[in-house]
């Protein structure tokens, strides 16, 4: 009898056993923490093809759309550099007016055109490019009187589109005519140097008689009567 108990207890304790089984395994199948055949332990389902696919195609089309989007936006940064470059360079312009005008005297300051006109002087005979640059005639002009001054240099060869920064104004002897370029009230007004300095001239308006003291940097000769107008 003792042993017939015990086979049944035995028998009873093993059913227990896979009762609790039965419950663990239905449990974790619920939780996802275990493979079936169907998913795995971290509770995905396995890979197919067609899934790798759309996860590549998808992935492909992020990718697309980000390039696009970088793409755009270096656009727009690049049309906003253009915009700023030319309000910089408008800035400059309307900051730093061109000073070439006709009828003055200038000298080249650069080897460019040939060593024969380096340092040599020439009349602008006109502007061009907004005023950036000058056409010259090299060796011969006019003085103040409206004549030839004699000087025939070079053949009085005829520079063009010289730019501005390779010339610099050429100063008239004390007592002749000049005009000054300074930005300001007086710009563009002719008169006659009466005295000079190193660095400043004392020149007489032509149109009013006062008397003004001007940078010799911001004046010309000018090669016309004191009565005609730059063009």
């Amino acid at each position: 009898h003792g042993d017939s108990r015990r086979r049944h207890r035995d028998g009873h304790d093993d059913q227990e056993d896979d009762r609790r089984r039965h419950r663990d395994r239905k449990r974790d199948r619920e939780d996802g923490t275990i493979d079936d055949g169907k998913r795995s332990q971290s509770g995905r389902t396995k890979d197919d093809p067609s899934d790798r696919k759309r996860r590549r195609d998808r992935d492909h089309h992020t990718d697309d759309r980000t390039k696009d989007t970088s793409h755009s936006s270096s656009r727009r940064h690049g049309r906003t550099n253009n915009q700023d470059e030319i309000e910089q360079k408008d800035h400059h312009r309307n900051n730093h007016p061109h000073w070439l005008v006709p009828n003055i005297r200038v000298r080249v300051v650069t080897k460019q055109f040939g060593s024969r006109y380096y340092k040599e002087k020439g009349v602008v005979l006109d502007v061009t490019y907004g005023g950036s640059k000058g056409i010259l005639q090299m060796g011969s002009g006019l003085d103040g009187d409206g004549h030839g001054h004699g000087h025939h240099d070079n053949n009085g060869r005829v520079l063009e589109h010289v730019p501005e920064r390779y010339l610099e104004t050429a100063l008239p002897p004390v007592g002749g005519p000049c005009i000054i370029l300074a930005p300001g009230e007086h710009m563009h007004a002719k008169g006659r140097l009466l005295q000079r300095s190193s660095t400043q001239g004392v020149v007489q308006l032509a149109q009013d008689m006062n008397v003004v003291t001007v940078s010799l940097d911001h004046m010309a000769e000018w090669c016309l009567p004191l009565d005609e107008d730059m063009e």
